[in-house]
């Protein structure tokens, strides 16, 4: 028996069916390495029964839900398991008015399609009990069947009965649960094509391959049955809320609100691990040269004829290092399919992330900005050419009143952090005036460092606190304040929402200013030259002959765009602006954008996790929505805009501070 894992006797199942009556957390070790977990009291459980007595990577396909039973072995036989899944079935019908018992094992894998398929089609085989009172039932669960697709190849759903998979030899736990009133089942068989035919080369403990038999657990191809325990956890929940809705006194809005809320251990650790990884480092500081002033000084005395030697902050890590640290976490353990998703994704994020600074100056760093950012594709690449058409190149911000030194946009900054303290005292508090930045500001973590080298328009401060505090600062302590951390370290390919965002706060406060809208523009042609091939002494001329940049405001462009050997991160603030204008005008609503620092990709991820309960709600928006004024271009951007509409909806920036 499992160690800590109790036999299945009466007094178990009379302690756990009076947890679960109670409507407490379950969380228990069954034999052969089994476990039975209910995070919260749901109208289902997923019960799944292998042969071994050790724990199976498919065990993860029932593991994915709120409420499952895994067990094996001899002392979990059918037989063993019958009276703790029967109570549980009694408890939970008395509780919600009916109760669902979904029991999934293996089935046989049909032959592929032909010689070529590598893979064999994804087989399952429905049957239920009472059969005639499910049929809505399961009629939701082969739709959501026949959806999958693994690999491209399309699922085969077969029905079948409880006597016709028994004579073919099937040892059932549940089907006897239906005699219970208020009771249902549902058999769920699933080919295991995730397990290769034939024999199967693995590398042993010691790093030798060896060879496994046929009927080795170890051989199985992960990223399969990581694709398939996804979408069957989706066809799952869907046919359990269908039940919910129309056999239970429980009527959930979504299937996401019976899914899992409770998370394990391990996810907790993972999550907390790979910040831990992402703030070990500042990619875009360390990305971004320490000599800018003196670069420019030099390329302008030679007459830009020779490009600048640029120099960079030495690296504080150790990337080799680091990543043993990051593909050492042991995301198979998680269990939550969804989370599971994300920590691979961050993980590979951060990954490339660690190359590029270990690259930095050399090709390889560009090739990996390409893979994090993307090239400028056509249609962003048209809309920025016609901003640098219709926008005058002689325009210029508004400088009538002056520009402020950078020791006062500190204290307005300080100021603006003060209001939003107001409202949430861990609001974070960090500014920092720095010596070793280019002009300008940026957002690194918790702290917003500013150039001493910057001197600000007025006209322009108010976007550029909506911008970096109103954006950038606020996503930050909203994410702080989820118990997932990674929602303040921002999701894998955070940046183009979060740039596109803090672009449209600039347009709220009525700072979108034409040459700002052009300075976006010239970024994203500056991009395409680079991918195209283009020097920095071509694409610093472009600028300068082709759209009439002056030449320090064109150093400044190219500079940011060729750092570190090319970085094409420079494109996804027009591109993130043109994304957002796209999802407010389908009807998109703002509050999921500030939850924390997600990708718009995440989105439908952010709804799920909201309905589980695993996230909050944020706890701070935008003071800049108070403005006079934004509402109202709010609603124009509501109605249908694009970039180039912008261009016609610019006007004069309001008064500091003035507000509806």
């Amino acid at each position: 028996m499992s160690a800590g894992a109790r036999p299945l006797d009466e007094s178990f199942v009379r302690a756990v069916t009076e947890r679960f009556a109670a409507g407490k957390r379950v969380r228990r070790l069954l034999p052969g390495e089994g476990r039975l977990h209910v995070d919260r009291p749901v109208p289902f459980l997923c019960l799944r029964r292998r042969a071994g007595d050790r724990a199976s990577r498919a065990d993860r396909l029932v593991m994915t839900q709120a409420s499952y039973l895994v067990a094996g072995g001899e002392e979990a036989d059918a037989a063993s398991l019958r009276p703790l899944v029967r109570a549980l079935a009694e408890r939970g019908a008395a509780r919600h008015g009916g109760f669902l018992v979904l029991e999934l094992w293996e089935t046989e894998v049909e032959e592929p399609d032909s010689a070529a398929a590598p893979l064999a089609p994804p087989g399952f085989t429905v049957a239920g009990e009472p059969e005639e009172a499910l049929g809505a039932v399961i009629r939701r669960l082969e739709r959501s069947l026949e959806r999958i697709e693994i690999d491209g190849v399309a699922a085969r759903v077969f029905r079948s009965t409880t006597s016709a998979l028994r004579e073919a030899g099937a040892e059932l736990v549940a089907p006897d649960v239906a005699e219970l009133e208020g009771c249902f089942w549902i058999g769920l068989g699933v080919a295991p094509i995730y397990r290769p035919a034939g024999r199967l080369e693995t590398e042993g403990e010691n790093g030798v391959e060896n060879k496994v038999d046929n009927k080795s657990e170890s051989r199985i191809y992960p990223m399969i049955l990581l694709e398939l325990e996804t979408r069957l956890a989706a066809a799952i929940l869907e046919t359990a809320h269908e039940f919910a809705r129309t056999a239970t006194d429980v009527a959930p809005e979504h299937p996401h609100f019976l899914g899992r809320r409770a998370l394990v251990r391990s996810a907790w650790n993972i999550d907390r691990r790979l910040v831990e990884v992402a703030d070990c480092f500042e990619f875009l500081r360390l990305a971004t040269p320490i000599n800018e002033s003196q670069a420019w000084q030099e390329f302008s005395d030679r007459s830009f004829e020779e490009p600048p030697i640029f120099r960079y902050a030495p690296l504080p890590i150790d990337p080799e290092a680091i990543k043993r640290t990051l593909f050492n976490l042991p995301i198979e353990r998680v269990e939550d399919p969804t989370l599971a998703r994300l920590f691979r994704e961050k993980q590979e994020e951060l990954d490339r992330k660690i190359d590029m600074l270990r690259d930095r100056g050399t090709p390889s760093f560009f090739y990996g900005s390409l893979q994090l950012y993307g090239p400028v594709e056509a249609e962003l690449l048209h809309v920025a050419e016609q901003l640098l058409s219709r926008l005058p190149s002689h325009a210029r911000d508004d400088d009538r009143e002056g520009y402020l030194p950078a020791e006062e946009m500190v204290a307005l900054a300080e100021a603006a952090i003060d209001r939003y303290r107001e409202r949430w005292p861990s609001f974070p508090r960090c500014v920092e005036l720095r010596e070793d930045l280019p002009p300008g500001l940026m957002v690194s973590h918790e702290r917003l460092l500013i150039s001493c080298h910057t001197r600000v328009p007025r006209s322009r401060v108010e976007a550029l606190l909506a911008h970096e505090i109103g954006t950038h600062l606020l996503t930050y302590a909203n994410g702080r304040a989820q118990r997932l951390h990674l929602f303040h370290a921002g999701l894998p390919g955070y940046d183009a929402l979060q740039e596109g965002l803090a672009v449209l706060a600039e347009h709220l406060v009525g700072g979108l200013s034409r040459p700002r809208l052009r300075l976006l523009a010239a970024r994203v042609v500056t991009c395409h030259a680079l991918t195209a091939g283009a020097t920095f002494i071509d694409a610093f001329r472009r600028l300068v002959d082709d759209h009439g940049y002056a030449p320090r405001s064109a150093f400044t462009v190219v500079t940011r765009v060729f750092r570190s050997g090319g970085l094409t991160k420079d494109a996804i603030y027009l591109r993130g602006l043109r994304e957002i204008l796209e999802y407010l005008g389908r009807g998109g609503r703002l509050d999921p954008l500030f939850v924390g620092k997600v990708a718009q990709r995440h989105l439908e991820v952010v709804e799920e996790l909201s309905r589980r309960g695993v996230l909050r709600p944020a706890p701070l928006t935008p003071d800049y929505l108070d403005l006079e004024g934004a509402c109202r271009r709010l609603e124009r951007v509501r109605g249908g805009l694009d970039v180039l509409d912008l261009v016609e909806d610019v006007e004069s920036p309001p008064a500091l501070r003035k507000r509806a």
